[in-house]
C-alpha cells in the first residue's frame, strides 16, 4: 500500500510541475494561443506533457523510495 501511495505522490508531484511550467510560460510570454485551434492544439500538448511528467514523476519517487528502503537494511 505504501508503494502505491509513494508512486501516486510521484504523480501528482510530476502533473504539479507541468502546470507550474505552463503557467510560467504563459505569465512571462503572454498569451500562446490567438484561436480557438490554437488552444486546443496548446491543450493537447499540456494533456501530453502533464501525462509524461505524471509518469516521471511515479518512476523517480519510486526509484528513490527503492533505494532508500535498502539504505536502512
Amino acid at each position: 500500500m505504501k508503494f502505491f501511495l509513494v508512486a501516486l505522490l510521484g504523480g501528482i508531484v510530476g502533473v504539479g510541475v507541468s502546470i507550474a511550467s505552463f503557467y510560467a510560460i504563459g505569465h512571462f510570454f503572454g498569451p500562446l494561443s490567438q484561436g480557438e485551434d490554437d488552444a486546443t492544439k496548446y491543450f493537447k500538448v499540456f494533456l501530453a506533457v502533464s501525462f509524461a511528467l505524471c509518469i516521471l514523476g511515479s518512476l523517480i519517487s519510486i526509484k528513490y523510495y527503492k533505494n532508500s528502503k535498502q539504505k536502512k537494511l
